[in-house]
C-alpha cells in the first residue's frame, strides 16, 4: 500500500509469514510484515516512530485499539496477527520530486468525465461485488463510518454480521434462517454482536429470506451496540441490510423499494 502526499511517502508491505491464502473462513495466526520508507531527500523527515507504529500493530501491554486488538476482538479470538514485525524505516532511492513527476505523466492521458464520479471497477474484498461498500456499521466504509478516537487516530467500527458470517467468525448456533420451521409467530431475542459471544445469549443474526428462487437472497438484522471497536456508534441499533448474490459473490444495501415493502410485511405477518 503506498501514501502519499506533498510531504512524505509512506510505503507499508503487509506480508503474512504463512503462506497467502484467499479461502474462506479466515482463521488461525497470520503475522504481517510493515516495511516503512521515505523519500531519499527527506531522508530526516519520519512522520511517525518505528515505535509509534510497532504500538499501533501489535501494542504493548496488551493497549487497547491496536491493529492486533481489533482483529482478536472482531473475529472472537479466530483471528489473529500474533508476532507481527515492524521494519525501517528505509530510505528510498526516489526524490520526492520524481514521485511526483511520475505521478504528473500518469495523469496526462485520456480522461473520460463521466468515469469520474465513481469507480466501480474495484473491489473493497476478493469475494464482494465491484464498486464502493456503503454500510457506516461496517470498517470497510471508513469513509463513512461510525468512528471513534483513539489513541492512534479514528478507529473501528467492527464489520456487520453478513460481513463476520463470510468470514466464519460467527458462530452457527447463534444465526437464525427465519421461517425455516413451521409456525407463523415468533419471539425472538437479539444480543448485541459488538459484545465477545461468550458474555451474550441471544441470536446474533436474523435471516429473513424474500426470494422463493434464490433463498440466498435474504435480509439481515443484527445488534449493533457502542462496545469495544464499535464505540462510535451513539446508540443501541439495529441494522437491516438486504444480501443478494451476483456472480458468486455477495452484496448488501439497504433499500425503500418495493423488497423492502416485503420485508415489512414479513415482519408483520410474522409477528
Amino acid at each position: 500500500m503506498l501514501i502519499y502526499n506533498l510531504h512524505f511517502v509512506l510505503l507499508i508491505l503487509i506480508v503474512p509469514i504463512f503462506r497467502s491464502c484467499s479461502a474462506i473462513p479466515r482463521r488461525g495466526l497470520e503475522p504481517w510484515s510493515i516495511i516503512l520508507c521515505k523519500f531519499r531527500d527527506l531522508a530526516t523527515y519520519e512522520p511517525r516512530t518505528k515505535n509509534w507504529v510497532v504500538r499501533w500493530i501489535t501494542g504493548h501491554n496488551d493497549e487497547p485499539d491496536t491493529i492486533e486488538q481489533y482483529f482478536m476482538n472482531v473475529s472472537n479470538g479466530l483471528y489473529s496477527i500474533g508476532g507481527s514485525n515492524v521494519n525501517g524505516w528505509f530510505t528510498l532511492s526516489k526524490t520526492q520530486k520524481d514521485i511526483l513527476h511520475m505521478i504528473g505523466k500518469s495523469r496526462r492521458g485520456r480522461i473520460n468525465p463521466p468515469l469520474l464520479g465513481s469507480d466501480s471497477s474495484f473491489r473493497v474484498f476478493p469475494y464482494a461485488s465491484s464498486g464502493e461498500y456503503d454500510d457506516r456499521y461496517d470498517l470497510m466504509s471508513t469513509a463513512n463510518a461510525y468512528m471513534y478516537h483513539s489513541n492512534f487516530g479514528m478507529s473501528g467500527p467492527g464489520l456487520n454480521g453478513p460481513h463476520l458470517d463470510y468470514l466464519g467468525w460467527l458462530p452457527m448456533d447463534r444465526m437464525l434462517y427465519f421461517g425455516r420451521e413451521s409456525g407463523n409467530n415468533y419471539t425472538l431475542r437479539l444480543s448485541s454482536i459488538s459484545v465477545p459471544h461468550n458474555q451474550t445469549r441471544g441470536w446474533l443474526l436474523i435471516m429473513l429470506p424474500y426470494d422463493r428462487d434464490d433463498p440466498n437472497n435474504y435480509y439481515t438484522i443484527e445488534l449493533r451496540t457502542p462496545h469495544n471497536f464499535d464505540r462510535g456508534i451513539e446508540q443501541a441499533k439495529h441494522e437491516i441490510l438486504n444480501i443478494y448474490t451476483t456472480n458468486l459473490a455477495f452484496c448488501s444495501g439497504t433499500s425503500s423499494s418495493e423488497k423492502w415493502h416485503k420485508l415489512l410485511f414479513y415482519i408483520i405477518k410474522a409477528g
